[in-house]
Formats: structure tokens, C-alpha cells, sequence
């Protein structure tokens, strides 16, 4: 089994946070070349966060997984792994983090609203190709959400997170929260349990998400409590209404439509959607001024 490069000796913290969550913390930091200090460059550094040092064993070995599943991705749709570094607790002991790519942008969201005038179905189309190249490789994510969605300096969505995902077949996961409800295919809501997730909960969370980068709405903003959301859902087995979102394009409505069905058996394939939207952007792309 692969294991990351320790990177420790190069890596520079600064005070910036760049998320925090209450599993975990991404910080700002550099990556120094040791060997004549002249490359410096920014990078994110992930740990996860622990109360007491009994969960500093458990967090690790999870950060761990990740880092196997991550370190073995490249892909331009994927935000890039560097390597292991140890991280510093104010109250206990050392522990392992993360390393990655820098993304100057921040998540999906926040890009577009710093930048409405983008070309929207461009980033769902990077996002398509990055879970269609995951899903090749046997890699459930198992928690793509917006703010799981990275834009890198040039303006390409990057998926980056991997914290609850798992190689199909394989027993076992990386860490044990719960996807956000919001963005969790039906199948996928028992809490605690990463036995429903499959690439069909993948393909309901991208679908939900692309409508979210589309018209700046959440999933079904009209249902503001999620546990209401989940109860109308049971109960009506209907997805999201088109006249809710009639800022989407038809052509892309109809894309997305089948990819939030719910029953997953009846969603499409990663690799059915991905080059439907590869050919909708390829002479937009060309058009734009």
C-alpha cells in the first residue's frame, strides 16, 4: 500500500484558515524546497479535529485512509495530493494531516459570486469529468457538495475532500460523518452508514449540486428544514420541480433530470453524463469572446 511523502520539514503554516468544519480544519500554509529555499509555494493542510488524546489514534488512521484513496488521483478535475505533514494541537500531541493543492478561488460557490459572469455549465462540466474519472477508478466520494468543489487559479472546478469516501468492494471507509442531508441522495441518509453509498448516490449528488452552480439555489430551497425535505421526499418520491429552477437552460434540464431520479438503479452513469455535457461546452467554450 502506497504511503505519502512526509513533507514536515518543508512546510510553513500561516495564521489563515481556509474551512472549518467540526471534523475538521484546513489551514493555509507553504511548501519550501529545504534544499536551497528558493521555491515557495502555497498549499492546504488538513487535519481533523479531536477532543481528547484517546481520538488522536482513530482521527489519524482516517486521515490515513484518505490520504491512500487521494494520493493515488491525478486528474485535472481533482484537486492535486502533495503529501503528509505533522500538525500541531494547541492542547494535545502532534498528529497527521493532509497536504494538497492550494485553490485561490475557494469553493464553487463563493468563485461565483465573486465572478457571476462565468460560463456556468463549464464548471459542471469540469466537475462531471473529475466524479466520471473517480468513478473509473473504483472510487465512490460519497460527499460531493459545493463547498467540496474547488476552483484552481485558472478557473477549473476541482474536487477535493475525501474524507468519506471508499473503494467499491472494499470493506470500510475514512471517516464517519455524515454527508450533508442536503446533498445525499435518498439511499444515502442512514446516519452513520456508508454501506448505501454507490456511484448512483454520487451521481444524485452532482446532479443537485450542478443545479445549485446553475441558479444559485439550494436543493430544495422551498423546504428550508431538512428533515421536512427528507419527509417530502419519502412521501412524494418527486425530485426537484422545473418550475423552481427555470433559470436552467431546457437542453440542461433534461441532462440533469434522470441523474436526481430516485430510485438509483434508474440514474444514469458518470460516464453517460460527463460526455453529453463535454459536447453542450465545447462550442460555447469556442463562442465566447
Amino acid at each position: 500500500m502506497s504511503t505519502p511523502i512526509d513533507l514536515t520539514p518543508n512546510i510553513i503554516r500561516t495564521t489563515r484558515t481556509i474551512s472549518s468544519t467540526s471534523h475538521s480544519v484546513v489551514v493555509h500554509a507553504f511548501f519550501v524546497n529545504t534544499k536551497d529555499n528558493t521555491q515557495c509555494v502555497p498549499v492546504a493542510v488538513k487535519a481533523i479535529k479531536f477532543e481528547s488524546p484517546e481520538e488522536v489514534t482513530g482521527a489519524t488512521n482516517r486521515l490515513i485512509r484518505e490520504a491512500q484513496i487521494w494520493l493515488k488521483l491525478q486528474h485535472p478535475n481533482i484537486v492535486g495530493f502533495l503529501g503528509s505533514c505533522s500538525f500541531p494541537h494547541s492542547r494535545l500531541r502532534q498528529s497527521t494531516a493532509i497536504v494538497s493543492e492550494f485553490c485561490p478561488n475557494g469553493c464553487v460557490m463563493d468563485y461565483l459570486e465573486a465572478n457571476p459572469e462565468v460560463l456556468r455549465i463549464t464548471l459542471i462540466t469540469g466537475i462531471a469529468q473529475g466524479l466520471e474519472y473517480l468513478h473509473s477508478k473504483d472510487i465512490i466520494h460519497g460527499d460531493l457538495t459545493p463547498a467540496n468543489v474547488l476552483v484552481k487559479g485558472d478557473g477549473v472546478a476541482a474536487i477535493g475532500d475525501f474524507g468519506r469516501s471508499k473503494v467499491v468492494g472494499r470493506k470500510g471507509h475514512t471517516t464517519m460523518k455524515k454527508g450533508t442531508i442536503r446533498y445525499s441522495s435518498p439511499e444515502a441518509w442512514a446516519i452513520g452508514s456508508t454501506a448505501a453509498l454507490s456511484r448512483g448516490s454520487d451521481v444524485y449528488s452532482f446532479a443537485v449540486v450542478s443545479t445549485e452552480v446553475l441558479t444559485g439555489k439550494l436543493p430544495f430551497y422551498t423546504i428550508p428544514n431538512d428533515i421536512q425535505m427528507q419527509a417530502h421526499i419519502r412521501e412524494h418520491k418527486t425530485m426537484l420541480s422545473r418550475t423552481d429552477y427555470m433559470e436552467i437552460e431546457e437542453r440542461h434540464w433534461e441532462i440533469l433530470k434522470p441523474a436526481w431520479n430516485y430510485y438509483a438503479e434508474e440514474r444514469p452513469l458518470m460516464s453517460e453524463l460527463a460526455p453529453c455535457l463535454t459536447e453542450l461546452v465545447q462550442p460555447a467554450v469556442i463562442s465566447s469572446p
